[in-house]
């Protein structure tokens, strides 16, 4: 799991991310932000673009990402999932 994606989701930050590791099992495209292309100059820059031309869009993310990172990557949440396993 992507320390960097957490935390930037916890400070309501759209993430532009490539599918790797735990993201698969959570993020949502078009909702948490947007995934890019590996490897694709083009698809990170058509991403970027269409972030900065939408601002409404932009603050959607952040405040879901907000909100997710709270209710699902809260300390004690996380801790009583560790506990569990």
């Amino acid at each position: 799991m992507p320390n960097a994606v957490l935390e930037a989701m916890a400070v309501g930050l759209p993430i532009i991310t490539t599918r790797v590791g735990g993201l698969n099992d959570f993020f949502e495209d078009q909702k948490m932000g947007l995934f890019i292309e590996t490897k694709s100059v083009e698809s990170i820059v058509y991403k970027l673009e269409h972030l900065l031309k939408n601002k409404n869009i932009v603050n959607e993310i952040s405040e879901y990402n907000r909100n997710f990172a709270e209710i699902n990557f809260n300390s004690t949440k996380v801790t009583n999932n560790f506990l569990k396993i």
